[in-house]
């Protein structure tokens, strides 16, 4: 997924701007990039053979636990190439699709607790009215926990991991208030930028879930999942998939740990806050203290 996040990247790549040389040999100097894609073009055919050779394996030894390909290697007995082909190439979408992105999302969300341990201990106090102490919340508890609701979206506004979305591929001429766009042109959506439009959020250099409550005389403000999932027939098909996900995970990791800066010597020692280049944007390596809240918390961790 590194590879995959550096291959899209904007600019990345000179061969991008220039497509003439791709016919270049690899020998010449500046020519690194096409050694690089020899290397890449393996991991990708890796990541799309070896899971499903290792599935068909388990199949035939009768050990193989459900799974996208095993159901519909399992419903068609006799599969030509092509069909083999895709079933492969969808396997490894759906992989490839949802685990960057869920983990950096994941990744951002410790991040912004270490850095906003008010607004963390305000998600804190909301689940343990809802929740206690003696269980972990479930999606039954969602609709009554609004603030964490709001919280995560703060998180993806403010600290996003995608802030030139995807690229996408114009398949027809188009023109977008007067602006020509020819077909083959890529598309990216500056979410940052949509994040950052004081139109839409006012202040929005400021961490505050509140501004997706409504209050007296206040009504909620755009919801940035709304772009971070991609637009239209595009939307990431897995969408509810990946926004139940992370839910419950940082719900969870709320309700059971306090996260807070990592301590040296004595010292408190902040996060940078910078990402890392990509499509998929991570938070740069950090350091904090991940500790139970409570003996009870503790308790039920070690049971499950």
């Amino acid at each position: 997924m590194d590879q995959f996040s550096e291959t899209v990247a904007t600019n990345a790549f000179l061969v991008d701007m220039f497509p003439i040389l791709q016919y270049v040999p690899s020998w010449v100097p500046g020519a690194a990039w096409k050694k690089k894609a020899h290397h890449y073009r393996k991991t990708l055919q890796d990541m799309l053979n070896i899971p499903y050779n290792w599935t068909k394996s388990q199949m035939a030894a009768g050990t193989a636990r459900p799974s996208f390909v095993y159901s519909q290697l399992d419903a068609n007995k006799l599969l030509n190439p092509d069909e083999e082909h895709i079933i492969r190439w969808v396997a490894a979408s759906i992989y490839s699709g949802g685990a960057d992105t869920t983990v950096g999302v994941i990744e951002t969300f410790f991040l912004a607790m270490v850095l906003q341990q008010s607004a963390q201990s305000k998600a804190q106090k909301e689940i343990d009215a809802v929740v206690g102490h003696d269980r972990l919340p479930t999606l039954q508890d969602r609709e009554q926990m609004p603030y964490v609701e709001a919280l995560l979206q703060e998180v993806m506004r403010v600290y996003t991991i995608t802030p030139l979305g995807l690229p996408h591929l114009v398949s027809e001429n188009d023109t977008h208030h007067g602006y020509f766009i020819p077909k083959g042109s890529t598309i990216l959506t500056n979410n940052m930028m949509l994040y950052n439009d004081p139109k839409v959020y006012p202040q929005p250099e400021r961490f505050s879930p509140e501004r997706f409550l409504a209050s007296e005389g206040n009504s909620k403000q755009k919801d940035p999942r709304e772009y971070l999932f991609g637009f239209g027939r595009r939307v990431c098909p897995g969408v509810h998939l990946a926004d139940a996900s992370v839910w419950l995970a940082c719900a969870s990791v709320l309700a059971a740990f306090d996260i807070s800066p990592a301590v040296k010597d004595g010292t408190t020692v902040m996060p940078s806050g910078n990402f890392m280049d990509g499509i998929i944007s991570h938070p740069e390596q950090f350091e904090c203290n991940i500790t139970p809240r409570n003996a009870s918390v503790l308790a039920l961790l070690q049971k499950s």
